[in-house]
Formats: structure tokens, C-alpha cells, sequence
């Protein structure tokens, strides 16, 4: 699809088989303007009956795609694990949602989410791998000291830690400034 008003209204029109219907509505519209000897008006009720059919179907499949693509901005964690690499250190693994966001080796920030919608840094890493059902491999490779709590639990897979993680495609200025001080 593409990211325009018109490509998105164009896969809309697409999608709910908007072709077929003014084929059907003009087929209709000359049938019943030719065999019910009726005023060349029935032919243009009918068509534009069907034309105002097309457009509300239409812009109603194109708002509801806009208003889903606006609540899936960041994609949400599946699953969680502990990781050991050949170094000795312990990373966390996520998988997440699909997402366009996100692409190899891109720099992820991790939050978690606590009463009150504030959203806490907990680390940061990278992603692994974009798989081919567009699933999202991200790793957690540093985080802060006081946030092991969350880290561990999320390494534990648990599940209201999983709803309360946030990734987001970026990392803040002073983790960058860490990064280049190491």
C-alpha cells in the first residue's frame, strides 16, 4: 500500500472489489433503462445509487485502515528470553509484532510502562533480524542497573511484563553519549 491518502484510498477502492460493483451497477442500469422502456433517468438513479455505494464503502474501508495503522505505531513484545552469549554476558531476546519501523541492526531503546502511563528507560540494544513473517528479533545488550528487576522479568518471559515493555526504533542522547564513552 502506498503511505498517501490516494494509495490508500486507491487499495481501498481495490480491496472492496470497487471495479466489480460499478461494473454491476452500470450493467444494471442499462438493463433496466432498455427493457422497462422507461426515461433515461432510471439509468442515471441507478448509476449513481451504485456510485455513492462505491465511494462509502470506500472511504469507510480506507478510515478504518488510517485509524488502525494510527493505533499500531510501536509493535508489542510476544515472547521473551535469556540469552548467554559467547562472552559471558546476559542479553535479553524479543520478538515483536511486525512493524515498519524497524529494519537490521537499527538501534532499539526498551521502557516499561508504570502506573500512570510513564514510561521508564530500562536499556537499549539492537535488532537481530527481521524475519520472513516480518516478526522482529531485538536484543537487549545493556540496561540500567536499577531497572534488573524489569530485565530479569522480562528474561523470564513474564506476561505483564511483556504488556508494559515499549521498543521504540531510537535511543536517548545520553545512552548515545555512554555508548561513545565506552
Amino acid at each position: 500500500m502506498n503511505d498517501s491518502f490516494l494509495g490508500l484510498i486507491f487499495s481501498s477502492f481495490m480491496k472492496t472489489n470497487g471495479p466489480v460493483i460499478a461494473v454491476c451497477g452500470l450493467l444494471l442500469g442499462v438493463i433496466a433503462a432498455k427493457f422497462l422502456n422507461n426515461t433515461i433517468s432510471l439509468l442515471w438513479v441507478i448509476l449513481l445509487f451504485f456510485l455513492v455505494l462505491i465511494l462509502i464503502i470506500t472511504f469507510l474501508d480506507a478510515a478504518y485502515k488510517a485509524f488502525y495503522i494510527s493505533k499500531h505505531i510501536l509493535p508489542k513484545v510476544i515472547y521473551s528470553k535469556k540469552v548467554n552469549p559467547t562472552d559471558g554476558s546476559f542479553k535479553v531476546l524479543c520478538l515483536l509484532e511486525p512493524s515498519e519501523l524497524f529494519s537490521n541492526n537499527t538501534l532499539v531503546s526498551f521502557y516499561y510502562v508504570r502506573e500512570g502511563n510513564f514510561e521508564e528507560f530500562v536499556g537499549f540494544g539492537n535488532v537481530i533480524n527481521v524475519q520472513e513473517d516480518k516478526r522482529i528479533q531485538v536484543s537487549m545488550d545493556q540496561y540500567l542497573d536499577v531497572q534488573e528487576d524489569i530485565v530479569n522479568k522480562l528474561a523470564e518471559n513474564n506476561a505483564l511484563t511483556l504488556e508494559n515493555i515499549k521498543v521504540k526504533p531510537n535511543i536517548p542522547k545520553a545512552q548515545i553519549e555512554l555508548i561513545w564513552d565506552l
